[in-house]
């Protein structure tokens, strides 16, 4: 009959402890190029131009909606409310014309974060206090243009498409000098 060693309780720590030492190193070693500790880069967007708007068109409307905030008391509201209605009527003066289209800077940056972001690639927002003080080496600039008229046209799957609007984006690498890498 064989005999069975029943190990301490020290011993079974000891044991728990360099498995998990192993197991940790076979996960840097065999895991490392899915991350790319070495080589993570950052961007951010630098420039964000919708060349169709008025250049006072992003300032008039945040007049118009702190001219709402100060008139409606409460955040979730029916847009038949009676206090929003006399809002909206008392604030009318201040608000921007209703432009063809816009495209802010925040949902850019967040689109170019959803198809561009890898392990190692990865987007600062402008809006983070950190990305002021961390560097980036790759620099996004958007131009959005809308309200085109259909005046030009491409062909997409055999027929003609107007173009309404473009929206143009390009990379930048910013280091000593600044060279184009891409534009969509």
């Amino acid at each position: 009959m064989k005999s069975i060693k029943i190990h301490t309780s020290s011993q079974r720590h000891k044991i728990g402890i360099l498995m998990l030492f192993v197991l940790i190193w076979f996960s840097f070693t065999f895991g490392a190029s899915d991350r790319c500790y070495w080589c993570e880069r950052h961007a951010t967007l630098v420039k964000g131009d919708n060349i169709h708007l008025p250049e006072d068109y992003f300032e008039k409307l945040q007049e118009y909606l702190d001219c709402l905030d100060k008139l409606i008391p409460y955040t979730i509201f029916s847009e038949d409310d009676p206090v929003v209605i006399n809002a909206r009527a008392q604030c009318e003066h201040l608000k921007p014309d209703k432009p063809p289209g816009v495209m802010t800077s925040a949902s850019i940056e967040g689109f170019i974060a959803w198809l561009c972001t890898t392990p190692c690639f990865h987007m600062r927002y402008r809006r983070d206090k950190l990305s002021d003080t961390l560097p980036t080496e790759y620099v996004f600039e958007m131009t959005f243009a809308a309200g085109l008229g259909g005046k030009e046209t491409f062909i997409e799957e055999g027929s003609e498409k107007k173009i309404e609007s473009t929206l143009t984006i390009s990379l930048y690498y910013d280091g000593d000098e600044k060279i184009h890498v891409k534009t969509w």
